[in-house]
């Protein structure tokens, strides 16, 4: 198994794990554990760069991009944007599309869109295979929202695919948060 696809794997289980988190604990309760989150990872990343601890070594290279600029940027990001969501966004539902989209419809675009052929003109780093397995995952979100789902989910795929200098794991957060804003 490449190293992209135990990086989804580890990205969709966390995002499943959390809206679970969500649905039987809370939106408190994933605050605390997202903020917790932050501080135990900054910890732990401070005493890899310090210490060179083999065992952060070894999930380092198992589940991190090579060229972030330090260890922990995907994990940290995501825990960013979980926070983004459950922050600013007080209604459980939408926050739980928010978590779908952010786990399963991001991880579905990198697994598609990595064996896709068709690039989008304006970011050759993004497929058109992966955005649509982007758009056609947040569908998941009807269970939460209904039919509010479609437009939300479209436009939130499209924004994906910008070639922005900003993570994806905050990004999305940041549409939804200004798409439920003004529905």
């Amino acid at each position: 198994m490449n190293i992209e696809l135990k990086r989804q794997i580890v990205h969709i289980s966390a995002g499943i794990m959390f809206l679970g988190i969500l649905l039987l604990l809370g939106r408190e309760v994933l605050i605390v554990i997202s903020f917790i989150g932050l501080i135990v990872g900054s910890l732990l990343i401070n005493r890899y760069v310090f210490t060179k601890d083999h065992l952060y070594e070894i999930l380092y290279h198992q589940i991190e991009r090579k060229g972030v600029p330090f260890a922990g940027w995907g994990p940290t990001w995501y825990l960013v944007g979980i926070l983004l969501l459950s922050t600013f966004l007080q209604e459980v539902p939408e926050i739980a599309v928010g978590l779908t989209m952010l786990a399963i419809s991001d991880g579905m675009a990198t697994i598609v869109g990595k064996k896709g052929k068709h690039k989008i003109f304006y970011n050759k780093e993004k497929t058109i295979e992966g955005t649509l397995a982007f758009i056609l995952s947040s569908m998941i979100g009807f269970y939460f929202i209904g039919f509010e789902i479609i437009p939300i989910g479209i436009i939130a795929g499209i924004a994906e695919t910008l070639p922005l200098k900003i993570d994806d794991n905050a990004l999305i957060p940041i549409v939804l948060i200004i798409l439920f804003g003004l529905v």
